[in-house]
C-alpha cells in the first residue's frame, strides 16, 4: 500500500486450513509527497528496499490497491433481474464521468442484496486510464510484478473473511480504518461488504 505519508507491506504465507500466517511486514515513513514518490522510480525503488530490508520479504510479485486519491467509488443501484450486469454499471458509469468512458477503468463489488429485494446494489470503483497505468508503470520501474489491482473495500471484505469464519448475516464487523487525514469505514456481514 502506498499510503500519503507511508508504505505498508505485508507478505502473506500459503492458506493451510484457511488461515494466512504473516511472513513479514514492515511500514516505512516518507517526507515526499505520494505523487513525488511515484513520479521517481528511483526515490520509489530505494523506500521499497528501505522498507523490505532485514523484515523476511521474499519475490517480487505485489497485490495493490490504487491510491485511494485515484480512484473514486460510486453506488450503483441495479434491478435484481438485470441482465449483463456489466454492461448496464459501465453505462450508468458513463453518464457520471467526464470525458468518454474509454478514459477510464471500471470495476465493480456486488454488495448488501437481501433475497427478497428488488433492487440490488453494487460499488463502482472509476479512476483515470491514465492515473492507472502510470501507477502500475511506477511499481514496474521500481522492480515489481503486479499480480492484481485490488479495490480497497474488496480487499478487506477477503482479509476478515479469511481470519474469522463469518458466514452467516449475524456477525457484522466495522473495520475503522484511520489516517491522518482520511477515515475509512467499512461494513461486513458474513461475506458481503454493506
Amino acid at each position: 500500500d502506498v499510503g500519503s505519508s507511508n508504505l505498508r507491506l505485508c507478505q502473506l504465507g500459503s492458506a493451510a486450513d484457511g488461515v494466512y500466517p504473516v511472513l513479514a511486514r514492515s511500514s516505512l515513513a516518507f517526507s515526499e509527497s505520494r505523487d513525488e514518490l511515484l513520479d521517481s522510480p528511483g526515490l520509489l525503488k530505494e523506500k521499497l528496499r528501505a522498507a523490505m530490508r532485514g523484515c523476511g520479504f521474499r519475490g517480487k510479485r505485489v497485490v495493490t490497491c490504487l491510491p485511494p486519491d485515484r480512484v473514486r467509488f460510486t453506488p450503483i443501484s441495479l434491478k435484481v433481474d438485470e441482465q449483463n450486469l456489466s454492461r448496464v454499471i459501465l453505462k450508468m458509469i458513463a453518464d457520471r464521468v467526464e470525458g468518454d468512458i474509454d478514459d477510464y477503468v471500471v470495476d465493480y463489488l456486488p454488495v448488501r442484496t437481501s433475497a427478497d429485494a428488488e433492487d440490488r446494489l453494487a460499488l463502482a470503483a472509476v479512476a483515470r486510464r491514465d492515473h492507472v497505468m502510470s501507477y502500475l508503470e511506477a511499481l514496474d520501474n521500481a522492480g515489481l510484478e503486479v499480480e492484481a489491482l485490488d479495490i480497497g473495500p474488496a480487499a478487506i471484505r477477503r482479509v476478515l473473511s479469511s481470519l474469522y469464519d463469518n458466514e452467516g448475516d449475524g456477525d457484522i464487523i466495522l473495520v475503522v480504518n484511520t489516517g491522518t487525514t482520511h477515515t475509512y469505514l467499512s461494513v461486513i456481514a458474513g461475506r458481503r461488504l454493506l
